[in-house]
């Protein structure tokens, strides 16, 4: 009679934090999909908050049904978990400060002495260190934490998944998206349960 999803709730516009009428409420579109899929169920919806390089390991464990917080099905998470069709596909960008627009252009500015972030357990880890390679890679485990250290200058770019990074743009004023990041994998999957055929 429940459907319990696994989500990262810091990573507008797939799944965030509001305050509705005094009350702590997780929103977003993730959050919007895994209702439809309980109505369609006929079942009810709980909404666990756990950090994102948690999740495959929650939903392996069986303590969640599925995993929703803005999955790629990238070849190593295909390994441990199945993953559902693309529901949403979308893109890759390097976020920086305005002030630095003249400092940085592209991913070679990003050399020995600048750093960058993203956040831990995600796939945009892995596109810093290819992208940027000789940069720092400064892995945190929010996505707000990450936009914080690039506001503040802790890091110099910010490897964001762009629906979130277009987000940040448009309330930031002081952060732009510097370029695209390339990926072959764009896109984002339902995960569940390795072998849970039923779902």
């Amino acid at each position: 009679g429940k459907l319990t999803i696994g989500t990262s709730a810091d990573f507008a516009p797939y799944e965030f934090h509001i305050l509705q009428d005094g009350q702590d409420m997780i929103v977003g579109f993730d959050i919007a999909l895994a209702q439809a899929i309980a109505d369609e169920l006929g079942v009810e919806l709980e909404v666990r908050d756990i950090s994102f390089d948690s999740i495959l390991m929650e939903l392996n464990s069986g303590s969640i049904d599925l995993g929703l917080a803005g999955f790629s099905p990238t070849p190593e998470r295909l390994e441990a978990v199945d993953m559902s069709l693309l529901y949403y596909t979308g893109g890759q960008s390097l976020m920086i400060k305005k002030a630095d627009a003249e400092k940085f252009k592209s991913f070679e500015d990003f050399g020995a002495g600048t750093s960058v972030g993203a956040q831990t357990g995600s796939i945009q880890e892995g596109l810093a260190k290819e992208n940027t390679p000789d940069a720092s890679l400064v892995s945190l485990q929010t996505v707000p934490s990450v936009i914080m250290d690039l506001k503040t200058g802790k890091i110099d770019g910010a490897f964001i998944e762009t629906a979130v990074a277009v987000g940040y743009v448009a309330t930031q004023d002081d952060l732009m998206i510097l370029c695209d990041v390339p990926y072959d994998s764009e896109g984002s999957s339902v995960a569940v349960k390795k072998g849970n055929e039923d779902m």
